[in-house]
């Protein structure tokens, strides 16, 4: 699969963080994550806690990251207050949904950091 190929590739490249969530990305330098992984963590955070988060992994990315969550209370894309840094990738989570063979139940959400604009 294609997730295996760049694992085996980008292998390397991958950083575990043993933190909290917001102190990782609060000290990490701006842009520096292409791709972050939350796993089900949102399940367990209100929804201000949710937004907070991802608005500090809109800093941390860098344009065009993606952001992958697991929900299994439904589908928790970003809130339509993140609208203008964040876009939810509907046909490859949908692909994703399809191919899914884990035995843990819930629902995969893909979403990616929109280009900065100029100055921002």
């Amino acid at each position: 699969s294609e997730g295996r190929q760049l694992l085996a590739e980008r292998g390397d490249r991958l950083r575990f963080v043993f933190s909290s969530v917001e102190e990782a990305l609060q000290s990490s330098e701006p842009g520096r994550y292409s791709a972050i992984h939350f796993g089900r963590l949102f399940d367990a955070l209100d929804s201000d806690s949710h937004g907070r988060i991802l608005r500090l992994a809109v800093r941390a990315a860098r344009p065009g990251a993606r952001i992958c969550s697991w929900s299994g209370a439904g589908d928790r894309w970003r809130p339509d207050s993140l609208v203008a840094c964040i876009d939810r990738l509907e046909t490859r989570t949908a692909q994703l949904r399809v191919e899914d063979r884990s035995v843990v139940g819930g629902r995969v959400h893909v979403e990616q950091v929109r280009p900065r604009a100029a100055g921002t």
